[in-house]
């Protein structure tokens, strides 16, 4: 799925990237831009760096040396209530939704919007929750407590909830993990839905393959802490690399994860 020439304006700019948790680094000098509009999609080995890089993306860990510039702005120049602010333009969905398990689905959904600035009405917040329900395909389900869903539905929440506030930027952690391939491909459709219909740019860590190569628009791979290659998912499918091979071939991992 090649990217539209008008879309080529760089939205996240990550330069020479280091972090390090005592004595192991984990990521080394992370080069990568992030095109407005684009679903990119970052594979890789367990522990090579992936959800690392994601949590630098939207400031939740600080850089020991390099940048991240979204939209231009250098997110380590900000301050604490400024960071939280910015951060208002992500949405970030967890592995498991991370929904609040004593509340029904709309009030997971409501809660960033109860909590936005300037406050909403509930005829507003009722409003943009149920807005968001449609767009992930579970109308009318606001009543029900997340433990009445199935494992693919609270994901839906869990999107539903990430998009509450509007944002230009997606953030999707392992969203397919532990689902079975029919409601895998739900999730993919919603992730492309929300895409088309909201204009965001998304990145999507993931090990499902099958997964990648439908959503993505670019496809790229991360291999002890440094981006390893880059590039549309055509083109990286037919990659001579051999340690990209490797990882789309399915043979034994042991050089690309980082123990």
């Amino acid at each position: 799925m090649a990217v539209p020439s008008h879309r080529s304006e760089i939205k996240i700019h990550v330069r020479e990237l280091r972090k390090s948790f005592g004595a192991k680094e984990v990521l080394r000098g992370v080069d990568l831009d992030v095109r407005a509009g684009e679903s990119l999609v970052i594979l890789g080995g367990s522990g090579t760096g992936k959800s690392v890089l994601l949590k630098h993306l939207i400031g939740l860990l600080h850089p020991d040396a390099g940048k991240v510039e979204v939209d231009g702005v250098d997110l380590s120049t900000l301050d604490h209530a400024e960071l939280i602010d910015f951060r208002r333009r992500y949405g970030m969905s967890f592995q498991e939704g991370a929904l609040f398990d004593s509340m029904t689905v709309h009030d997971n959904i409501a809660f960033p919007l109860r909590r936005s600035r300037p406050k909403r009405s509930r005829r507003e917040i009722d409003t943009r929750v149920a807005d968001c329900l449609d767009l992930v395909g579970l109308e009318g389900q606001g009543p029900k407590m997340p433990s009445e869903l199935s494992g693919g539905m609270r994901r839906r929440v869990g999107f539903a909830r990430a998009i509450a506030l509007e944002p230009d930027i997606l953030l999707f952690d392992e969203p397919t993990t532990g689902l079975d391939p029919v409601m895998t491909a739900v999730i993919d459709d919603v992730i492309l839905h929300l895409k088309e219909s909201l204009g965001s740019t998304s990145v999507t860590i993931t090990h499902d393959l099958n997964s990648a190569f439908r959503i993505a628009d670019r496809i790229a791979m991360i291999h002890r802490g440094t981006i390893l290659a880059i590039d549309e998912p055509e083109a990286f499918r037919s990659t001579e690399d051999p340690r990209i091979r490797q990882f789309l071939d399915g043979r034994a991992q042991g050089p690309l994860t980082d123990t």
